[in-house]
Order: C-alpha cells, then sequence, then structure tokens
C-alpha cells in the first residue's frame, strides 16, 4: 500500500497533442453505498474514497488499528480483486471479457472516416483544399469542420442512443451496450437449483473474500451475517452450498465455484461438481479436486468444458489487457495453478503484486508495474464501459462552441 502521487500532476506530464489529458473524466462516479468496483473489461478497480482516506486506512491496517470502516473498505478490496483472479484464471470470465471485446472493437457507428461530401464539415473541407495550410483562413476553417464534424457525429449517437440513455459512449457503441445488456439477463436467469451465473460469481468473491480474511473458523456466523445484509445474488451460492454439504461449505464452495468456472454453464456445472467433490473417496479436496477435475467433462449436466483463460485465449488474439498477466500464470511465475488462485485463498498470498489499474477518487497506482500508458489506454476503455462521458454536456459544449464561432464571425461581418 505505498503512496501514490496525485492523479492531477501525473496526467499534466501526457499531451495528447489538442488538449492535456484529464484522467478524472474517465472515473465512475460511485454510489456513496458503494465502495469498489472492479470493470473486468479494462482490469481496473475503482475504489469510493480518497487517496488520503485510502492512505490513512493503509496506516491503520500496518498498525494493525483497523476502523470497522477500514476492515469494510479491505474486504471490498478483495472482494473486488477476487473478481480479476477469475479473470484471469477462469474460462468462463476471460471468455466473456473476450467475447464483449470482439464486439467493442468492430462497433463505432463513427468508425467510418469518410465525410458525406453534401455535409457540412464536407462542404468546408472542400473549401480548404485551395488554401495554405498555415494561412489565417485555413486555421480558422480547419477549426470549425472539426466541430461541425463532431456536431454531425453527436447526431448519430443520439440517434443510435436507447431510449433513456443520455451517454455518449452508449449510442457511440449501440452493438456492444446492446451485447452487455443481454449478457446482465442471460447471467440473471435462475436454474431450478436456485443459481444464477452471476451468483457463482458474486457468491464466489463473498465466500474468498470471508475466508482469506478470517479463515475457517466461525466462517458460518460470518457468511451468515453478511449474506443478511446482501441482495440475494450475493447469498445464493453459500445458502444452495450448505444445504448440500453442510459443516464441509467452508472447503468444498470455492474449489466447486472455481471449477464450474471453467465451464460455459457455470450454474449448470455447480451442483454436478460439488456432488462430485462430496462423494469423491478421500474427503480431502486438496486430493479429490485433481480427480474431479480429471473426469469434469464425463460429469451428467456439466455441459462444455472451457478450461482456465490461458486455455481460451488463443481463440482471441486481439484482446491484449490481461496478456502480460496470462503469461505470467502460464509460466507458473506466482507459484501457483489457476485453479487454486481460486480455490484455495491463501495462494493468493503468495501473488507479488496484482497487474491491474487501482484508481481511488482522486489517485491512482498501476500494480504489478503496469505502464503509464497502458493504464491510460485501460481507463479510456473503462469510462467507455461505465459510460462516464455525458452526451448531453458534450452536445451543450459543441453548441457554445458553435455559437462563439458564430458570433465571431458576424463581428468580422459588420466589422464590430
Amino acid at each position: 500500500m505505498a503512496g501514490s502521487p496525485d492523479l492531477s500532476t501525473y496526467m499534466a506530464e501526457i499531451d495528447n497533442t489538442d488538449n492535456t489529458i484529464d484522467a478524472h473524466e474517465f472515473i465512475k462516479c460511485l454510489r456513496p453505498d458503494q465502495l469498489g468496483l472492479f470493470e473486468p473489461l479494462s482490469g481496473i478497480l475503482l475504489l469510493n474514497v480518497s487517496e488520503d482516506e485510502f492512505q490513512a486506512m493503509a496506516a491503520r491496517w500496518s498498525k494493525n488499528e483497523c476502523t470497522d470502516s477500514d476492515i469494510d473498505l479491505i474486504r471490498t478490496i478483495n472482494h473486488e480483486t477476487y473478481h480479476f483472479m477469475q479473470t484471469v484464471c477462469s474460462g468462463y470470465m476471460y471468455k466473456r471479457q473476450c467475447a464483449a471485446f470482439s464486439i467493442f472493437n468492430g462497433d463505432s457507428v463513427l468508425s467510418d472516416d469518410a465525410v458525406p461530401a453534401d455535409s457540412a464539415s464536407g462542404q468546408l473541407l472542400k473549401a480548404l483544399e485551395g488554401l495554405e495550410t498555415a494561412s489565417p483562413e485555413y486555421q480558422r476553417l480547419s477549426a470549425v469542420t472539426k466541430l461541425l464534424r463532431q456536431h454531425e457525429d453527436l447526431g448519430k449517437i443520439a440517434a443510435n442512443a436507447a431510449p433513456g440513455d443520455n451517454s455518449y459512449f452508449g449510442g457511440a457503441f449501440p452493438k456492444f451496450f446492446a451485447h452487455l445488456a443481454a449478457l446482465e439477463l442471460a447471467e440473471n436467469e435462475t436454474n431450478e437449483d436456485g443459481l444464477s451465473i452471476l451468483s457463482i460469481i458474486e457468491g464466489t468473491a463473498v465466500a474468498h473474500a470471508q475466508l482469506l480474511m478470517g479463515g475457517t473458523v466461525g466462517f458460518e456466523a460470518r457468511m451468515e451475517a453478511e449474506c443478511s445484509t446482501l441482495p440475494p445474488v450475493y447469498s445464493a451460492l453459500y445458502r444452495v452450498t450448505q444445504g448440500l454439504c453442510g459443516d464441509r461449505t467452508s472447503e468444498l464452495l470455492l474449489p466447486a465455484a472455481s471449477m464450474a468456472l471453467m465451464c460455459e454453464r457455470p450454474d449448470r456445472a455447480y451442483i454436478p461438481i460439488l456432488r462430485a467433490l462430496i462423494d469423491a473417496p478421500s474427503h480431502d479436496v486438496q486430493q479429490d479436486a485433481p480427480v474431479v477435475a480429471d473426469r469434469l467433462d464425463s460429469l451428467p449436466g456439466v455441459g462444455t468444458v472451457l478450461g482456465f483463460a490461458v486455455d481460451v485465449r488463443s481463440q482471441y488474439p486481439d484482446y491484449l489487457v490481461y496478456k502480460p498477466v496470462l503469461d505470467q500464470i502460464e509460466s507458473n511465475a506466482w507459484g501457483a495453478h489457476p485453479f487454486w488462485l481460486l480455490a484455495d485463498p491463501a495462494t493468493m498470498n503468495g501473488v507479488p503484486s496484482f497487474p491491474m489499474g487501482f484508481l481511488t477518487r482522486d489517485g491512482f497506482r498501476g500494480g504489478g508495474g503496469l505502464d503509464r500508458d497502458i493504464l491510460i489506454a485501460r481507463m479510456f476503455l473503462m469510462s467507455v464501459v461505465l459510460r462516464v462521458r455525458s452526451r448531453r454536456r458534450t452536445e451543450k459544449a459543441v453548441r457554445e462552441q458553435l455559437g462563439a464561432w458564430a458570433q465571431g464571425v458576424l463581428v468580422r461581418l459588420t466589422g464590430g
């Protein structure tokens, strides 16, 4: 938890040709009751605290003087970091991001650089052809052409936006956000066992944070207390598991869910896998898990087995956000198999530094030696997914700039 520079100081060093990048424009404002959020497509973790608050918490943690609010924040960090590990270890979670990126990569309504000749910006571009690029008139018309193109692009975005979506990116990437909406519906669909895909993803993160911070002693009481404060999607996995395996819940929940996330339908695979672990002869998950994993595709109801993220990535060569991480996992640089990184909380303690973007409300850090430019690119991708930029605000700014230009033209035409 080393100190990190102020975000504005860091970003002021980076020039994007026309303007200095303001990274605050990329950061999503979370709800007051939301302590953190991991955005998996970009690999960035957002925390809803200031940098000073985070550093004060880190200082108390190092002195073993944590407050209740500190513990809540640390639990949130562990929960969201586990989603990062799910993404880089499990076949389902990694394929989920690859599929989304493939759609994003080919889905901008602004991707066509050709300007219609009969548009206002097209006519101005034609007028520019006969002017010297260094002339004041060329500079004026060039600036106005950019403004008009922005105005025309905003018209396309508004036409493609879903009803009620006033974000800039929602209308710029309509197929991408339609895909995310369909994915959300599919992952929230509950099966006959009372489980959804999302309940596997979230329920595992809840259990992992509790086991990582408190161990197995008192696990059930802590889970009951936390689950009583959470929506059902976070507690369903624990309750279903406890109903089937009782006092072995703390031992089997993570391994069974981690194996289920190797499958195309984790919600359908979970119960057959859990039963196979319960019935395994040694009653020691360290010995039983490899045996069950070896016959995973023969278990009834498990369906298609995807494997781990390192198995899936060759199908999606264009998605490079997690390439350095997957290279480390594949080369065993973290000293653990991806299954046990998910299934055994103690194994994560061996990871030297989690290579993900880490943002507070006004500070940042790039774990695992994350490159500065890569972090900025990830922040932009995060801002698209979370629809940070307002279309209404952008429209207002463009109108004001066009109005100022028109006023300047009128002044020149009338001599003041």
